[in-house]
Formats: structure tokens, sequence, C-alpha cells
């Protein structure tokens, strides 16, 4: 996985994840090691990469000052 958000302030970051299935919702958690650099603990517009799959999404703030990506929808 790779990110970036979208305004461009930040390098791309990678680093690697585990898909989740909580209540029919299938997540991805973002790893801390990505979370703490974004611009925010809110949403935050991002773009990257997923098995080399570009895409352009919202990653979630989870409750505990991490985020996820809601995979459903790819």
């Amino acid at each position: 996985m790779s990110i970036s958000n979208l305004s461009n302030t930040m390098p791309a970051i990678q680093d690697r994840t585990t898909l989740y299935n909580i209540d029919g919702l299938t997540i991805l958690p973002i790893p801390p090691s990505i979370s703490e650099k974004l611009p925010s603990r809110g949403i935050v517009m991002v773009a990257g990469q997923i098995n080399g799959v570009p895409f352009a999404d919202v990653l979630e703030p989870d409750g505990s000052r991490g985020h996820f990506l809601e995979v459903d929808d790819f």
C-alpha cells in the first residue's frame, strides 16, 4: 500500500496492512506509521495504490487517532 494526500503536502508513504470484515463492511486499517504522518486526525483525501492498482478516496478516522479505508466501493 502506498498513499499520499491529494493536496501534495506530503511524500508518498508505503506500508503493509490486512483487510478486515466488520459487520459486513470490508475495511483496510491504516498502519500507525502512515496515519501519524497524515496532516489531520479527521477525514483525509488521499491517492495511492493497493497491489499496484491506483485509487483516490477518503481515509476516515477510527476513533483511536488512526484511520481506515472502506474498500467495499472498489
